[in-house]
């Protein structure tokens, strides 16, 4: 009954939010995972009762009569099981028993029933109520597996363990996924793979970085996000292989791919290059034809001074002066680092119109 109050007062206190999720990075923002959507139907589902004791009484009316509901009966009533827990241990324990008692009787059953899909939406609970633990036993659990075989299911649980910070397990789960589709010869989608990538990015270590490369080898054919390709070129940056990092950045004139390139130059002391990026940011903001200033992490730019003093020419320090001063004039120095620029939250995506603008805009000041 405790359980039950609670996480009727997380609705009409208006406590939407669980207030222990505290966030540190994302890849993903809420809207895109569905979250937004999650919460605004769970809003709703209280606000069809009059008080907490009629929700009360509601979801213990599901408890009691669940295994004998109709087939399409027990489905909407698990769909609404889903948006009135809180993540209680006995809530977990009926939730899973609903899912396996639903599973089957859809599989046995010979009638058409309009399938829904849970994995996603139960995963979406976790994330709104930051159980990362309890979203991984239920994924794992063998009696329930087959309610979570969805692309949109793994990137809601390998994000919300991401933002917890607990990347070795993004990396194994990923393994697990990997398994479970190869038996259906089906791959992780682009999303799911940029995921394992910013974790291996994070981790940095040289197992890390051969890992990468060689799932990089298996998908580098099927389209994946320019991010991933740029989590790779950044390990690849971190892991002293400047190289192979400008072998993959063939997106010239993407910012990302400016930073790494600059810091690829810059390690291998091609400082000519590396003073051309810099160039090319300051007379695209005289001219200004990009939306947002094309400034560079500001560390980035000091360890090129610092690689220049060791190894440069006095005229190359001189020509560097000047061109800080410049960078400084049309204040173009940030304090952003690669890390915060890599694993920054994708952007809301651009109308394809104002796309090609910018990209034309960019490639003339190239």
């Amino acid at each position: 009954m405790q359980s039950l109050l609670r996480g009727a007062q997380i609705v009409f206190k208006h406590k939407i939010r669980d207030a222990r999720f505290i966030y540190t990075r994302t890849l993903y923002t809420r809207d895109e995972l569905g979250v937004v959507h999650f919460e605004k139907l769970r809003a709703d589902a209280f606000k069809q009762f009059k008080n907490l004791e009629s929700a009360i009484e509601y979801k213990e009316g599901i408890i009691s009569n669940f295994d004998n509901y109709q087939l399409d009966q027990q489905r909407d009533n698990l769909k609404h099981y889903i948006l009135l827990i809180d993540g209680k241990k006995d809530e977990l324990n009926t939730l899973k028993r609903f899912l396996i008692k639903y599973t089957d009787n859809f599989n046995n059953n010979t009638h058409r029933v309009k399938p829904f899909v849970f994995g996603t939406q139960i995963m979406r609970l976790f994330y709104f109520l930051n159980l990362p633990d309890e979203a991984v036993t239920l994924f794992r659990d063998p009696d329930v597996k087959e309610c979570f075989h969805q692309m949109e299911t793994y990137k809601v649980l390998l994000s919300l363990l991401y933002e917890n910070k607990r990347y070795e397990e993004v990396i194994d789960l990923y393994k697990q996924i990997k398994l479970r589709l190869d038996a259906f010869e089906l791959k992780p989608s682009q999303t799911v793979d940029c995921l394992l990538f910013a974790s291996c990015y994070l981790q940095n270590t040289p197992e890390h970085y051969e890992y990468t490369r060689k799932v990089w080898q298996s998908i580098k054919d099927l389209k994946p996000l320019r991010r991933t390709q740029f989590l790779l070129a950044g390990l690849a940056i971190k892991q002293d292989d400047p190289n192979f990092a400008l072998s993959l950045n063939v997106f010239s004139f993407y910012v990302t791919s400016r930073f790494i390139r600059f810091i690829a130059f810059t390690k291998l002391g091609q400082f000519e290059k590396a003073f051309n990026i810099l160039n090319q940011s300051i007379v695209s903001c005289s001219r200004g034809t990009d939306t947002q200033k094309p400034c560079i992490g500001k560390e980035m730019v000091e360890d090129l001074r610092r690689s220049i003093e060791k190894s440069g020419t006095e005229e190359q320090l001189n020509k560097f002066n000047r061109i800080y001063d410049d960078l400084k004039s049309f204040d173009l120095l940030s304090d952003e680092t690669l890390d915060e620029h890599l694993c920054a939250s994708f952007p809301p995506m651009l109308p394809k119109n104002q796309f090609k603008k910018m990209q034309r805009n960019i490639i003339k000041d190239n």
